[in-house]
Order: C-alpha cells, then sequence, then structure tokens
C-alpha cells in the first residue's frame, strides 16, 4: 500500500483505531500465554526484545556507574594521601577501556539469547513438522 495523501502527507493505510485494537490483541494474546499451563507456544520470544533492552541499559549504567564510583573514590581519598591518584588512574583506566568489557559481556549476553531463540525455533519446527507428518499419514 503505502503512497502519498493530499498535501503531501504519507497515506495512512490503516485507521488508527485499528492499530490500537492491534495492540490489545496482542497484549491479550502475550498474557493468555504467559499463563498457558500446557506450553505449546512459548512466550519468550516476545519478551526477549525489552530483555536486550533492559540489558544494554544495565551494561551502560553499570559501565558509568563504576566510572562515577572511581572518580568520587578517587576524589575523597586523594587528599588523604591514600593512593587517591591509583584510584583516579584506575577510573581514567575504566573510562578509556571499560567499554571494551561491557561490549564483551553485552555480546555474550546477545550469544545466550540468539541461543534461547534457536532452540525455540527448532523446537517450532520439529512441532510443525510432526503435525504436518501426523496429518499426511491419516
Amino acid at each position: 500500500m503505502g503512497g502519498w495523501g493530499p498535501y503531501g502527507q504519507p497515506a495512512d493505510p490503516q485507521p488508527s483505531g485499528s492499530r490500537g485494537n492491534k495492540l490489545v490483541a496482542a497484549v491479550r494474546t502475550f498474557v493468555k500465554d504467559l499463563f498457558n499451563l500446557e506450553f505449546d507456544r512459548f512466550v519468550t520470544p516476545s519478551i526477549l526484545k525489552v530483555l536486550y533492552l533492559l540489558t544494554i541499559i544495565g551494561v551502560g549504567l553499570y559501565w558509568f556507574g563504576s566510572v562515577i564510583f572511581l572518580f568520587a573514590a578517587g576524589a575523597t581519598t586523594s587528599g588523604a594521601g591514600n593512593g587517591g591518584g591509583a584510584i583516579v588512574f584506575l577510573a581514567v583506566l575504566d573510562l578509556l577501556f571499560g567499554w571494551i568489557f561491557a561490549l564483551v559481556f553485552l555480546a555474550l549476553f546477545r550469544v545466550q539469547y540468539e541461543y534461547m531463540v534457536a532452540m525455540i525455533r527448532t523446537s517450532e519446527y520439529a512441532r510443525d513438522i510432526n503435525a504436518k507428518l501426523t496429518h499426511h499419514n491419516k
């Protein structure tokens, strides 16, 4: 569909109300699948997007928090002569290179999430093949 409507505005192929109805239907399906005790539908793929976004935010906040903490610890101990300069040096190292460890950590989470999705899709494909073979043999 697509195209352009009057006055150079993009054409809206669906009325706005139908988008809201689709969202309500998606939420109902999610909640129904969440409490499905037969486990014939998987909820994990639908929540992994949100979980991955939370992981990105968490890893970023953890790295940022460690930088802030090290700078604050270095600032409070530098006046006492208790090695505050070493802590500030660690803070600078964390600022310059800590993002590398954060990316590695994020990549490990990403691999784990992709593995979960691959296992679920394999299970779904096997279920579909089994259903087709069972239906074909009748």
